[in-house]
């Protein structure tokens, strides 16, 4: 298996999990200094890859290709987190 698809299958993997834990903890829940300290720790590592992928230079050509074959398939993702998230 590729790099990419490893990182993607993970990805996939952490939106899946992340949409779980936002319907599991509630607005007003205690959460434990850990439990805490890993989330922010994975909304750092999150930002710092999208910000290299969104704003630093890397190879085009690639990012175009990869671009236009996950478009219909982040909006079907977003789609889904959005029907999944609890409602206010």
């Amino acid at each position: 298996m590729s790099e990419a698809k490893m990182a993607r299958a993970s990805l996939k993997k952490t939106i899946a999990y992340a949409t779980e834990l936002l319907m599991l903890i509630g607005k007003e829940d205690d959460l434990e200094g850990w439990i805490q300290a890993k989330i922010t720790e994975m909304d750092h590592n999150i930002d710092a890859v999208y910000s290299y992928y969104k704003f630093c230079e890397h190879d085009e050509e690639e990012s175009e290709e990869e671009e236009t074959e996950s478009e219909d398939e982040s909006e079907e993702l977003v789609f889904s987190m959005d029907a999944a998230l609890p409602r206010p």
